[in-house]
């Protein structure tokens, strides 16, 4: 039996890229939004460290500010609202302090994972790519120049690495 055709416009995130008209089978249709869903779930799935790396940052410069705080207090004349505002600046800080540490082994168990999944690629530039914009968070602009490739060239081989890397 043959299967139905439909027509078939490629739509990509800066919008709709027309292409000739052609026909494929609703089955190839299925097939090549599961592979971009399958992609897409890796990218998010990799950022998710350089995500989690600037919120740890972020609280790491608000516990400097609260630290700053604290030693300014210090400083000013013994009161009774200096030193109770004090005692509050010192339970934010270690607030923070406990936040930053468990945050911070959430990283390195994420990163830990990651590098695992990265390390599921066996083909060492697509690895090396895939390191240089996950973990160190190169945009792909800098690692064409870091590895003397294209920028056209580099997209596709992120892509290929997207897809041999196992999630």
């Amino acid at each position: 039996m043959r299967p139905c055709l439909t027509q078939f416009i490629i739509i990509k995130k800066a919008g709709v890229l027309k292409t000739p008209a052609f026909f494929i089978s609703n089955r190839e249709i299925k097939e090549q939004e599961v592979v971009c869903l399958t992609e897409e779930r890796k990218r998010k799935f990799l950022q998710q460290y350089r995500l989690l790396d600037q919120d740890i940052r972020r609280k790491k410069a608000e516990c400097d500010i609260w630290k700053d705080r604290i030693q300014y207090l210090s400083w000013a004349q013994d009161s009774g609202t200096i030193q109770g505002t004090a005692t509050e600046t010192m339970n934010r800080i270690r607030s923070l302090e406990e936040e930053l540490n468990q945050e911070t082994e959430k990283l390195v168990l994420l990163r830990e994972e990651i590098r695992s999944k990265i390390h599921s690629v066996k083909d060492d530039t697509l690895r090396l790519l895939l390191e240089y914009h996950y973990i160190d968070g190169l945009t792909l602009e800098k690692i064409s120049g870091k590895m003397n490739y294209s920028y056209v060239h580099v997209c596709r081989l992120h892509k290929q690495a997207l897809s041999k890397m196992m999630l």
